[in-house]
C-alpha cells in the first residue's frame, strides 16, 4: 500500500503537469503538449516506485519501464531536434563502427566515455540514431540510481517529485548538451554517495566523468565542501567556506585569464578556451531576471525551513547552503559569455536532488511549495519553449509519427 505522503505527492505533481499544460495552451504553445504529456505520462510510470516497498520486484519494473519509455521516446527524436545531434553524433558513431581492438579505441583523441556509448550503439544497430536512445538512457539511469541511493536509507525523497523538476528543468537540455548531461547524470550520483558517506564511490565516478566531458573537472569542489561537512568547528568550517566561495567568485571574474591556463594543461579542450574565451562570439547574457533571481531566493528559503524544522541534518543543511550557493556563483559566468553558465549546470541539478528532498518536509509552507513549482514550470517555459534554447522545441519524430 502506498503511504499517505507518496500519494499526496504523486496527485500534486500531475495536477501541475495539469497546470502546465494549461498554461501552455492559454499562451497559444499547443506544440509544448507533448512534453507535458510526456511529463504525465513519466509521472504515471514512476509512481510504481512510490507506491511499492522499496527494492521490490514492482519497484524496480517501475524504475525499468519509465527509463525506458523516457530513453525511448526522447531518443527515437528526429536530427536537429536539438542542436547538438547535428554535430557530432553521427560523427562519433561512425567513428565507433571502426573500433575493432582496444588500441584504436585509446588513440581517439575526443571524449572516450562519448566514444563508449557509440560503440555501445553500434553493436545494436548500422544508424546513428541508435546513439541517441542509447545516450538518453544512459542519463536516465545514473539520473534514477542517484534517487535511489538517497533513498537506500530510509524514503528521502519521492519519485514523483524529482522526476517532475528534473523532466521539468533537464529533459530538453539533455536532448542538446548530450556529452555533457552524460557527465551532469553520473555526477548527481556521485553526490547522492555523497550524501551517504560514500566518498570512493563518488571520486571514481568524477574520474569517469571527465571522458565524457571535461567541464566535469567543476564538480571537483564537491569532494571539498563534503570535507568541510564534517568538522565540528563551525565557526572554522563557515570562515573556509566565505573564503572558498570567495576565491570562487575571484576565479569567475577572471575567467578569460582561467580558461588558457586549463586548456594549456590539459584540464579543459582547448577547442572550449578557444569557443568561450575573450574573442567568443558567443554573447553574454543577463541572470538577474526575476523568475531566476526567484528561484535563487526560494531555495534559500527552502534550505532554511528545512534546517528551522530540523528536516535535515546539520552536515546536509551546510552542503545544501554552500553548492546553492556554487550554482549562483558559476551562474555569473554567463555575463561574460552564456555559454560559460554551462558549468553552472552540474550545481544545478544537484540543487534539483535536494528540492526532491526538501519537498517531502512536510512541515514547509504550502506557499513556498506551490511558489516552487510555479517558478520552475514558468521557468521551463521561458528557456525551452520562448527562448527555445537548444532547439530542441517543437519536439518531432518521424519515428513515431510526431
Amino acid at each position: 500500500m502506498a503511504d499517505i505522503l507518496s500519494s499526496k505527492s504523486f496527485i500534486q505533481n500531475i495536477l501541475y503537469c495539469i497546470l502546465a499544460s494549461v498554461f501552455v495552451l492559454a499562451v497559444g504553445e499547443i506544440d509544448a503538449l507533448t512534453y507535458t504529456i510526456i511529463f504525465g505520462m513519466s509521472i504515471i510510470l514512476i509512481s510504481g516506485a512510490d507506491f511499492n516497498k522499496y527494492c521490490s520486484r514492482s519497484y524496480y519494473l517501475s524504475l525499468f519501464v519509465c527509463i525506458a519509455f523516457i530513453g525511448f521516446i526522447i531518443g527515437l527524436r528526429d536530427f536537429g531536434v536539438g542542436t547538438d545531434t547535428d554535430v557530432y553524433i553521427r560523427s562519433f558513431f561512425y567513428e565507433a563502427q571502426r573500433i575493432h581492438d582496444i588500441d584504436s579505441f585509446w588513440d581517439y583523441s575526443g571524449d572516450l566515455g562519448f566514444l563508449f556509448l557509440a560503440f555501445l550503439a553500434s553493436l545494436f544497430s548500422d544508424d546513428a540514431q541508435s546513439l541517441l536512445v542509447i545516450v538518453e538512457l544512459w542519463i536516465c539511469l545514473f539520473t534514477f540510481a542517484a534517487v535511489h541511493e538517497i533513498n537506500k536509507n530510509g524514503k528521502r525523497a519521492e519519485w514523483s517529485t524529482l522526476l517532475f523538476f528534473w523532466l521539468l528543468t533537464a529533459l530538453n537540455v539533455s536532448m542538446n548538451w548530450m556529452r555533457q548531461f552524460c557527465a551532469i547524470a553520473m555526477l548527481m550520483l556521485a553526490f547522492a554517495y555523497l550524501l551517504n558517506g560514500k566518498w570512493k564511490k563518488a571520486v571514481i565516478i568524477q574520474v569517469v566523468s571527465f571522458f565524457f566531458h571535461s567541464s566535469s573537472i567543476v564538480f571537483a569542489p564537491v569532494f571539498f565542501v563534503y570535507y568541510l561537512s564534517k568538522w565540528e568547528n563551525v565557526k572554522l568550517r563557515n570562515i573556509y567556506t566565505v573564503g572558498f566561495l570567495v576565491f570562487t567568485l575571484f576565479l569567475t571574474s577572471q575567467v578569460f585569464v582561467v580558461l588558457p591556463l586549463l586548456a594549456r594543461y590539459g584540464i579543459i579542450s582547448e577547442l572550449y578556451s578557444d569557443r568561450y574565451g575573450a574573442d567568443s562570439k558567443y554573447e553574454a547574457v543577463n541572470v538577474f531576471g526575476v523568475s531566476i533571481i526567484t528561484i535563487y531566493i526560494l531555495i534559500y528559503a527552502l534550505i532554511y525551513y528545512s534546517n528551522k524544522t530540523n528536516y535535515l541534518s546539520n552536515k546536509e543543511v551546510y552542503m545544501a547552503y554552500t553548492i546553492h550557493s556554487m550554482w549562483i556563483v558559476l551562474k555569473l559566468l554567463a555575463l561574460f559569455v552564456i555559454y560559460l553558465a554551462r558549468v553552472s549546470e552540474y550545481y544545478f541539478y544537484l540543487d534539483i536532488l535536494l528540492i526532491a528532498i526538501m519537498l517531502r518536509n512536510k512541515k514547509t509552507p504550502v506557499w513556498l511549495k506551490g511558489g516552487i513549482y510555479i517558478c520552475f514550470i514558468y521557468y521551463w517555459y521561458r528557456t525551452c519553449i520562448v527562448s527555445n534554447s537548444g532547439e530542441t522545441y517543437p519536439f518531432e519524430s518521424q519515428i513515431l509519427g510526431i
